[in-house]
């Protein structure tokens, strides 16, 4: 079989499906290749955008909070440097880069809505879902079919885990 395109995106994992979708809203004809499930298939189901600077335990309370402290911490992250153009003030970067990253999540959110991986959350204020640790973590985006609103609102603070056949790597017990 041949196939033409103008661009191939090897790999369909978050970053390949993303360029790819892109790619084919410009107008590129656009083929993806993929060997597989990627591990974007097996993922929680959220996505992180810097809910803690490295070695730290007090969580940031919304990603652009942590794209802010992380960039002038760590000048060379890559997360630091999506924003650099040598046309813009040193002082401005930091505002590109967090409003590239809430333009991004924007996007995710728009492009996911009205399928079975929809998500909810806001670029604002970080949420925080159950691990499979039984434990929280600050999350920008999470499927809405794992959304249980905040634990802490909750006035029973009953959870219950269980196993699924065919998923060995979690363990309910460990979790609870």
């Amino acid at each position: 079989m041949d196939l033409e395109a103008d661009l191939v995106v090897i790999g369909g994992g978050m970053a390949g499906l993303v360029a790819g979708t892109i790619a084919a809203e410009s107008g590129i004809k656009t083929i993806l290749v993929r060997k597989g499930q990627s591990a974007t298939a097996y993922s929680s189901g959220a996505i992180d955008v810097i809910g803690y600077l490295p070695d730290a335990t007090e969580p940031f309370s919304s990603p652009a909070e942590g794209l802010f402290a992380l960039s002038r911490l760590y000048p060379l992250h890559p997360y630091s440097v999506i924003g650099y153009d040598a046309r813009i003030e040193p002082e401005k970067i930091v505002d590109i880069i967090v409003e590239r990253t809430r333009e991004t999540i924007n996007w995710l959110k728009a492009h996911l809505e009205g399928t079975m991986a929809a998500v909810t959350g806001e670029f604002d204020s970080n949420i925080y879902p159950i691990t499979i640790l039984g434990t929280t973590k600050p999350t920008c985006l999470i499927q809405k079919t794992m959304n249980y609103g905040d634990l802490n609102d909750r006035e029973d603070s009953v959870l219950l885990f269980v196993g699924i056949s065919g998923h060995a790597d979690f363990n309910p017990s460990a979790a609870a």
